[in-house]
């Protein structure tokens, strides 16, 4: 063999021992990164999303009393998936969550909540009024059960009940850049007038009318927050390249609406929404909500509302992908 021969032959050896070799390396990189894949697989590249934990956010969770053993096993499970959503979608820091449960049973199985009553709820306001400042942020869950009495909705809590004014009074004047108030229980719309204001964003499951049975939505939201809704999904609802309040907001109407239409039922819930101030709530869901059962939602590109543009601006993270 001459030497032009030899080196050919040692530089063929070369090729497929490096072409191996980097065949190795790339099976181990796509093993070490299998986890970040699957966990990543739903969120597009070009998609804003809340960056990291945000030490100005703070989160309430305030539930009813479940009534019977059914609605308070959906009530714990809808809670704790709103809770797990606590800082991957919403960007909370663990120490600024609080969760009052008007159930015994419900505090005994979810960790480090307190009862709800006029009591705890007192001394809460309290507490965030000597914490938060102009630069916080509150995200209020009232999720449950109530009822209608007159023109006020009473929230069904251990002992005595507590209706819209006396909670926008406890609530809604705390020091803040931004409140939202999620308030997931029957007769809700009446909740939006007394809680109104600039920087107030109000969702409500029901209009201000006789919407008095139970509703669906806080069981729709736990659902959305843990990947297992049925009809939607949290994502970029509204097409404007962000994710927002607003998408987790439509996502969970459609979910909502979606669960009474497959089945035949007549809507007994028709969420709202007020975030500029008027103290009057939008269905600003109907423009999205699919035509028939199954298709895609009417519209996807970035509408300008008389509601919405706050919401708009409250950005969320993601929720991980079911394995």
């Amino acid at each position: 063999m001459t030497s032009i021969a030899r080196i050919a032959f040692v530089l063929l050896v070369l090729v497929h021992w490096f072409d191996a070799y980097s065949d190795r390396l790339r099976g181990c990189a796509i093993a070490a990164n299998d986890d970040v894949a699957k966990a990543t697989e739903h969120k597009p590249s070009n998609l804003v999303t809340l960056p990291a934990l945000d030490k100005n956010r703070w989160m309430v969770v305030l539930c009813s009393l479940g009534g019977d053993d059914e609605h308070e096993e959906r009530l714990s499970e809808a809670v704790e998936q709103v809770l797990s959503a606590a800082g991957p979608v919403f960007g909370v820091e663990p120490e600024h969550v609080r969760v009052l449960l008007s159930s015994k049973q419900m505090i005994k199985a979810i960790p480090g909540s307190k009862a709800c009553n006029r009591e705890s709820m007192n001394a809460l306001a309290k507490e965030l009024e000597g914490l938060s400042n102009e630069r916080s942020q509150h995200l209020f869950f009232v999720l449950g059960h109530s009822h209608l009495d007159g023109r006020r909705c009473q929230f069904n809590i251990e002992g005595p009940d507590i209706d819209q004014d006396e909670y926008a009074k406890l609530f809604g004047g705390l020091p803040c850049k931004e409140q939202v108030h999620w308030i997931g229980v029957p007769a809700s719309g009446y909740w939006i007038k007394p809680l109104t204001g600039s920087n107030q964003i109000i969702i409500t499951a029901t209009e201000a009318d006789l919407e008095i049975t139970a509703t669906e939505m806080p069981y729709a939201l736990g659902a959305l927050l843990a990947g297992l809704a049925e009809y939607a999904k949290l994502e970029d609802i509204d097409g404007d390249g962000q994710l927002t309040l607003l998408d987790l907001y439509l996502s969970v109407s459609i979910e909502v609406h979606q669960r009474f239409v497959t089945q035949d039922y007549l809507p007994t819930e028709h969420s709202q929404l007020d975030d500029n101030g008027d103290g009057r709530g939008g269905e600003l869901q109907a423009a999205y909500l699919p035509k028939k059962d199954g298709e895609a939602p009417v519209t996807k590109t970035p509408r300008r509302l008389l509601d919405g543009d706050r919401s708009r601006g409250f950005l969320l993270g993601w929720v991980r992908a079911e394995n």
